[in-house]
């Protein structure tokens, strides 16, 4: 679903690819990157509170996977929708030297 108004003039194809959640525009970031190859795609989130497993006295935070954007996050301190890996990149891409999934 598209962040902008499709009315309106002037409009870059890579800001009608972008989604909310995105902590900027599709297509702002490096030439040929994803969002699936960015450090601050997908995250955890903490979810209630900690719990002790009773059989090894482990304390341990249930945490919940988000596909979401990160770097949204730190900057609105709410958290985004879930968005595609496959999306291009924003201006916030840092890649990630760990990155074993699909590229394209």
């Amino acid at each position: 679903m598209p962040v902008c108004n499709q009315n309106m003039t002037d409009l870059d194809v890579t800001h009608v690819q972008s989604e909310a959640g995105m902590a900027h525009f599709a297509g702002s970031g490096p030439r040929g990157k994803i969002c699936g190859k960015c450090i601050f795609w997908g995250y955890s989130t903490f979810i209630g509170r900690e719990i002790i497993n009773k059989q090894t006295g482990e304390v341990y935070t249930p945490t919940k996977y988000h596909e979401g954007c990160k770097k949204y996050f730190i900057l609105t301190e709410k958290h985004g929708k879930k968005i595609s890996p496959k999306l291009l990149s924003c201006k916030y891409f840092e890649d990630n030297k760990n990155y074993k999934g699909i590229d394209k």
